[in-house]
């Protein structure tokens, strides 16, 4: 789960970067292609980095601390990724 978070905040950063290569025409992310079944996916996750076990997994001591994924947070920055890309019309309550 660790790896996943920070697999797909990667992959934002790296969509909504301004200095991106081109990926599609323009190469941006647009308003409105985060929508709410990548919401849906992904927000579980990102709430139980935050508030439940995966956040108890990172504060322990474990094998899991020599892991890059794990020991950084990501959570956070993906609601924020997502409240920049998200339609509000369309996906604010998933959002929520």
């Amino acid at each position: 789960m660790h790896v996943y978070l920070y697999s797909v905040h990667h992959l934002m950063q790296g969509l909504s970067n301004t200095e991106a290569k081109n990926i599609s025409e323009d190469g941006m992310i647009k308003l409105g292609q985060i929508t709410t079944p990548i919401i849906k996916m992904v927000a579980p996750i990102a709430l139980r980095e935050l508030y439940g076990d995966l956040m108890f997994d990172k504060t322990a001591d474990t094998k899991k601390k020599h892991i890059k994924e794990s020991k950084c947070r990501k959570a956070m920055s993906i609601f924020e990724q997502f409240a920049s890309w998200c339609d509000f019309e369309v996906s604010f309550i998933d959002l929520i």
